[in-house]
């Protein structure tokens, strides 16, 4: 079968060309002799065929494309559980050391010892100085308003509201 370019192509140059309905198409390879009609109604089979199979394909790939999905929310969450239970075991682990009065614990198996890092904590609501502040500032365009100002008649340079046809596949 051939493919919808194709078919679209043949479909288009039998409605172009000078044949009346009534008139006979003869296949050079096979000999078949085919109304212009018939041929017609066979072209647009093979079209909505090609069009079912597409359509059926894309919800093949929608429903992987959700399994994927939903197999990578599954193992992030498998990941974060065991990151906490990580995180949770170092804790215990580092608590009863200190506990103990360890600073390095050595065995066959591993060596467990302390580090020392600093780092900087900020007390919430404090005025730092200007100079120890890094200022973010982002500024974008608010598409809601201009959507809203462009569809109640108002013209803004280099705005436009441009409609798209979005194929829907259920």
């Amino acid at each position: 079968m051939a493919n919808l370019y194709e078919i679209n192509k043949e479909i288009d140059d039998l409605l172009q060309s000078n044949f009346t309905q009534d008139e006979s198409i003869v296949n050079l390879e096979t000999g078949e002799i085919t109304s212009l009609a018939d041929k017609l109604d066979e072209l647009e089979l093979d079209q909505r065929t090609k069009f079912d199979n597409l359509g059926c394909y894309i919800k093949n790939l929608t429903s992987d494309i959700d399994a994927i999905k939903n197999e990578e929310k599954a193992l992030a969450d498998r990941r974060r559980v065991k990151e906490n239970q990580l995180e949770r075991l170092k804790q215990y682990l580092s608590d009863n050391l200190q506990y103990a009065g360890y600073d390095k614990f050595e065995s066959p198996r591993c060596v467990l010892s302390f580090r020392k890092s600093s780092k900087i904590e900020i007390d919430e609501n404090v005025n730092l100085p200007s100079e120890y502040l890094n200022v973010k500032e982002i500024v974008e365009p608010n598409k809601k308003l201009l959507t809203d100002a462009i569809k109640n008649g108002i013209i803004v340079d280099g705005v436009r509201l441009v409609e798209n046809k979005n194929l829907q596949i259920k």
